[in-house]
């Protein structure tokens, strides 16, 4: 648990990072594109922000972590609104979504499970594939979106694997741990018990024994008495 937060609070800060590049391209691009695509700005930083929150302070860091990855997806929906379909946009225009893209595919492995992870770094590539084709997403050539598709993956797949791995490793050192420290427990009962055992038995050898003893014995008054008050 401590390693998967440490993880995550380190990843938070790295995504803050990236939330400057999608700013400050943000205000390149404002000239190009229609002015709610600020609604759309604010709703990857706001997943950033929470990822941060979320991460830092315990509140349903996986959640946010969801919603950070998702988020990128949202906007790609949407983009085609903002950007008017392409037209007037420079022919190196490339959206301020891509600087989030590769946050996002690590963000999707890290929250998911195989097979769910690899089902989501592959989606988003091949989404951020598909729309970067698109004059709206900058009419990429296929060289450049083929190595742009291959740098989300690795980053989703390499990283994502990576720190789930790391994450997954230290669950299976607390779990041994874990069952070490009950076995140690149980064989700590087992010998109070036997130990206890022994008290008892000691106690119904000594006593019940020795007041059987006098009790046979007895030929008086004040040896009746002694056995039964032994008794």
């Amino acid at each position: 648990g401590n390693v998967e937060k440490i993880i995550f609070r380190a990843f938070s800060i790295a995504v803050l990072l990236t939330g400057i590049e999608i700013l400050g391209n943000a205000l390149i691009q404002n000239q190009y594109l229609h002015p709610t695509h600020w609604l759309l700005v604010i709703l990857i930083i706001g997943s950033q922000v929470g990822l941060v929150y979320g991460t830092w302070f315990g509140v349903k860091p996986k959640a946010w972590m969801v919603f950070h990855g998702l988020a990128p997806i949202l906007v790609l929906l949407v983009w085609p609104i903002v950007a008017n379909n392409g037209e007037g946009l420079p022919d190196d225009f490339r959206p301020w979504i891509w600087w989030a893209m590769g946050m996002s595919a690590i963000s999707i492995s890290v929250a998911f499970k195989p097979p769910l992870s690899l089902v989501g770094t592959i989606g988003i590539t091949l989404a951020w594939f598909f729309f970067a084709a698109e004059p709206y997403g900058g009419a990429v050539e296929l060289e450049r979106r083929i190595q742009d598709s291959v740098l989300v993956l690795m980053l989703g797949g390499v990283f994502g694997s990576l720190a789930g791995l790391i994450i997954a490793q230290f669950g299976k050192v607390d779990e041994a741990n874990s069952n070490s420290l009950r076995e140690a427990v149980a064989r700590a009962q087992r010998e109070t018990l036997e130990r206890e055992r022994g008290l008892v038995y000691a106690l119904v050898h000594d006593r019940v024994l020795n007041t059987l003893l006098v009790a046979a014995k007895a030929n008086s008054e004040g040896e009746y008495s002694s056995a039964s008050e032994s008794a």
